[in-house]
């Protein structure tokens, strides 16, 4: 269940009120001064992508709408929808301790939109 300040459900992660508005960049000073010289980083590891998996939903058109209008005003990867819809639903499947604990060997599971129970 959740609480009075998290999310009753994956709409409210998409279209709440008290959702924090996604950052925006910088407005642009008149006076421009270069950013400090920062010293080289080291070469970082290349991090693999998740393992994804390609699935068809239907939204309703307020969510369809609100997730259209966030990808707009979020700059860079992190504007694509399947990346907002991701996040969304890791934080609303974080909720829900079932969603983390795997099927016991031999149950008859069906994972194209069907439910085992």
């Amino acid at each position: 269940m959740a609480t009075s300040s998290g999310p009753r459900d994956i709409n409210d992660l998409l279209t709440g009120a008290s959702r924090a508005q996604p950052p925006r960049p910088p407005q642009a000073s008149p006076i421009a001064t270069p950013p400090p010289a920062a010293p080289p980083l080291a070469a970082q590891p290349a991090v693999a992508a998740p393992a994804t998996r390609k699935g068809t939903f239907i939204l309703t058109e307020a969510n369809d709408d609100a997730l259209h209008r966030l990808s707009f005003y979020t700059p860079g990867p992190k504007g694509e929808k399947s990346y907002l819809i991701n996040k969304a639903l890791e934080a609303y499947l974080a909720q829900f301790p079932d969603s983390q604990r795997p099927i016991p060997e031999g149950e008859d599971v069906r994972r194209r939109g069907r439910r085992h129970h």
